[in-house]
């Protein structure tokens, strides 16, 4: 399967970007649940089987190639504490 965008690891002072896993999922469940985070999306607000879904879904379709997900990992604790994507990726 051709990939167009490879998974990367971006790093600045404060956080890293790095490919989103399954055991990222335990960090996020965390900070997932708070309503206002969701505000401005077109997903509403989560509950633990709709995170899996999340996950699962972003790891499938970067499997596929469509998408790279990331987990924005906060440098001074090392956990989870966001997720951005890069979506839509076709030659």
């Amino acid at each position: 399967m051709q990939r167009w965008v490879e998974p990367v690891v971006l790093e600045g002072s404060r956080v890293r970007l790095e490919p989103l896993r399954q055991d990222h999922l335990a960090d996020l469940s965390l900070v997932a649940f708070d309503p206002a985070l969701w505000q401005w999306t077109i997903m509403g607000p989560q509950d633990e089987a709709g995170l899996r879904r999340w996950l699962e879904t972003a790891l499938a379709n970067a499997e596929a190639g469509t998408e790279r997900p990331f987990a924005t990992i906060d440098l001074a604790s090392g956990r989870a504490i966001g997720s951005s994507r890069f979506m839509s990726i076709v030659p």
